[in-house]
């Protein structure tokens, strides 16, 4: 039997997750967050609010992940649109997750690094990549299945950091710095970095 955990950042979010399903609250003395659970066609399913932003996103999951597996982790929430074709009420499946605020700055230039490694003491054929990767089956599978609920469904890189990125300007900026970003968010980096 697989173990999907399923997390959001904000509470309208969780809200929005367990009201139309039928989950059930487990008792929890020693963590400070809500899980609710069910059992559905040979698959556990968890659901827990994060809090908002990567520490939040990190700790919660870091918690969670000392007290049981998962298979699968997926985030699900809102998200800033990068891309000009996206419209509200589309869905982005993250292909590859990059932490868009983990940059090396120098005078003439910035350098996206990736998250928690070294980066100016190695040559840059040894440092490791800044994208992170995500689950090419289950993103297949959510891609199919919510391409036919009638969902306008894309795939690409989303962009991921410390920032409520909500100006034009900005969110040009980390287009520029990251071609093919589709999406801004605050807590993919930290998920992606820990699962």
């Amino acid at each position: 039997m697989k173990n999907y955990l399923v997390l959001t950042a904000m509470d309208s979010e969780f809200k929005d997750v367990i009201s139309d399903m039928e989950f059930i609250q487990e008792k929890n003395n020693n963590f400070e967050y809500q899980i609710w659970k069910k059992r559905s066609f040979e698959k556990n399913i968890s659901v827990t609010r994060t809090g908002v932003g990567p520490i939040n996103a990190a700790i919660n999951l870091s918690l969670l992940l000392e007290k049981e597996h998962f298979d699968e982790v997926i985030l699900l929430g809102l998200g800033g649109g990068i891309d000009p074709s996206l419209c509200v009420g589309d869905v982005v499946i993250a292909s590859s997750v990059v932490q868009h605020d983990a940059i090396c700055s120098f005078d003439d230039r910035e350098e996206l690094m990736a998250c928690g490694e070294l980066h100016l003491s190695l040559p840059e054929e040894k440092r490791m990549p800044i994208f992170m990767s995500t689950s090419i089956n289950l993103n297949d599978k959510y891609f199919e299945y919510l391409t036919k609920g009638g969902f306008r469904v894309h795939s690409g890189i989303v962009a991921s950091g410390s920032e409520f990125v909500g100006s034009i300007q900005k969110k040009t900026k980390i287009a520029k710095m990251i071609p093919g970003a589709l999406l801004v968010d605050m807590e993919a980096c930290s998920i992606s970095y820990i699962f």
